[in-house]
């Protein structure tokens, strides 16, 4: 990935989304709803240093949630 991007978006479908989720996570959802977005932050200066369960929870919606 470019160094000169600081974030990145990803769209896909399940089960991959929810795997990704929870890769990046030090805790687990269950599933990654359709049209869910899913956003974590990392304190890293590089892609590269991007490592798994080091996310920091930032924000979790869906559909289901803006009712």
């Amino acid at each position: 990935m470019d160094a000169n991007f600081n974030s990145a978006m990803f769209f896909g479908h399940n089960p991959t989304m929810t795997d990704l989720v929870n890769r990046l996570m030090d805790f687990k959802i269950d599933n990654m709803p359709t049209c869910g977005a899913f956003c974590a932050a990392f304190d890293v200066v590089s892609w590269a240093d991007v490592v798994e369960a080091r996310g920091t929870f930032v924000v979790f919606e869906h559909p289901m949630l803006l009712e």
